[in-house]
């Protein structure tokens, strides 16, 4: 077995309280999608006109594992209330604590983060942590204050059974009004270290937390740890759930039909980028590239972020390597931050444009195409500017994906098919 070992930075900072240990649900307690299951069983069974259609929907995205979306529609079909009630039975103190919790009570963290409602963690840092260990403080993202960081402290981010947040709804409601939250959290997540632990890909709280909690703050300057060897490989299949428009996927299809040449051009990792450009059948894939050192990723990344002017930089490179001409190439992205690559190339499409995005194609003149809308069918001819013999060149990440959130992947389930723990840092920038 790949011996890890605890990287001199991380322990000097775990030693003087600049680290803290953000532990999620996956802790002994039954998983978010089994959660979500017991919800839909209530649905399921109400007995309601348009039930037994609901119950399927959110089938449907229970099994592409597309839980944040699940967890919304269930909150609106059932109603927040029973939501709640059921989180409660559902993720109340078993009789024994389990492993995982006694284990991290024995962790000297300072700061400790949970998005898990129930009292699981606090029990067993009161029962499990060294006789000569303060007694940590319990507070509620509601009840930070003047929080002192030198105090030994379990913050429960998005409340208890009471005050319980992680529908998208609710957290955009409470987290706009958590200023104090905001405040503690950043210096910890900016200057210090984070080591997540208990959560898996798809988790609606660790999505929240990533978009709704460190998503407003600036990139760290440090690194922060996902503890993912224990979670499995993510499959592809996880990876792409519910990111693939219809229109978007047919466009690839018809370059590739065409016997033209398609990559993915994304800000996500490039072994992300290449699993999926596999699965489509593309080309290939040009990624942000991470360091790895003696087998273990490092956090650092090779050649920066792929962003911006880095993309229309890569698609330069790529065009001549393989004898390409940009002027006859197409592009396609949903970003306002992807218009140094769509000026490169003779043909840029705008493809579920952001509204910045939107107004520079309509002043450029360049074509959009918007398959959010309806649903409708992508069926395109070969453009006559192309030709069957011109490859379609770079295809940027609205090919793969409905969302700019790419390279919001890995941060999402931190770690790659091989179960290796990932080390990166977070960064905001896409």
């Amino acid at each position: 077995m790949h011996e890890h070992t605890i990287p001199e930075s991380l322990i000097e900072q775990i030693r003087t309280g600049k680290a803290a240990l953000v532990v999620g649900a996956g802790i002994g307690v039954p998983s978010w999608k089994q959660l979500l299951e017991r919800i839909t069983k209530v649905l399921e069974t109400r007995g309601r006109e348009g039930d037994d259609a609901a119950t399927k929907d959110v089938e449907k995205l229970l099994h592409k594992g597309s839980l944040v979306r699940a967890v919304g529609f269930l909150a609106r079909a059932v109603g927040e209330d029973t939501c709640d009630r059921i989180v409660q039975e559902v993720w109340s103190a078993p009789a024994e604590t389990p492993a995982l919790p006694k284990m991290l009570a024995r962790l000297p963290f300072r700061h400790v983060w949970t998005t898990f409602p129930g009292d699981i963690i606090e029990h067993a840092l009161e029962t499990g942590s060294p006789d000569e260990w303060p007694r940590a403080r319990v507070v509620t993202y509601q009840e930070l204050g003047e929080l002192s960081l030198r105090r030994r402290t379990l913050v429960k981010l998005f409340g208890n059974f009471e005050t319980y947040v992680v529908t998208p709804a609710s957290i955009r409601r409470a987290l706009s009004r958590a200023v104090d939250l905001r405040e503690y959290a950043r210096e910890l997540y900016v200057e210090g270290s984070l080591v997540f632990v208990g959560f898996r890909y798809g988790d609606p709280d660790l999505a929240a937390l990533l978009d709704r909690v460190f998503g407003v703050f600036e990139p760290p300057r440090g690194t922060h740890y996902f503890l993912g060897a224990g979670v499995g490989p993510v499959t592809v299949d996880e990876l792409m759930a519910d990111r693939i428009w219809t229109g978007t996927l047919a466009l690839a299809r018809m370059h590739i039909d065409a016997g033209q040449r398609v990559w993915l051009v994304t800000a996500a990792p490039v072994e992300v980028g290449a699993v999926i450009a596999q699965r489509l059948g593309l080309t290939g894939a040009i990624g942000t590239v991470a360091e790895i050192k003696d087998g273990v990723y490092t956090g650092r990344l090779v050649g920066g972020l792929m962003h911006g002017p880095q993309k229309a930089a890569a698609i330069a490179d790529l065009a001549e390597r393989e004898g390409l001409d940009l002027a006859r190439c197409a592009a396609y992205s949903d970003s306002i931050n992807d218009v140094p690559m769509l000026s490169a190339v003779g043909r840029p499409v705008a493809v579920n444009p952001d509204s910045a995005l939107r107004r520079a194609a309509r002043d450029r003149g360049w074509e959009i195409r918007d398959f959010r809308s309806g649903r409708r069918a992508a069926k395109v001819a070969v453009p006559t500017a192309l030709g069957a013999g011109v490859v379609a060149g770079a295809v940027a990440a609205a090919v793969a994906l409905n969302r700019r959130g790419a390279f919001r992947m890995l941060r999402r389930h931190g770690s790659l098919a091989g179960g290796r723990p990932v080390r990166h840092d977070f960064h905001h920038s896409e």
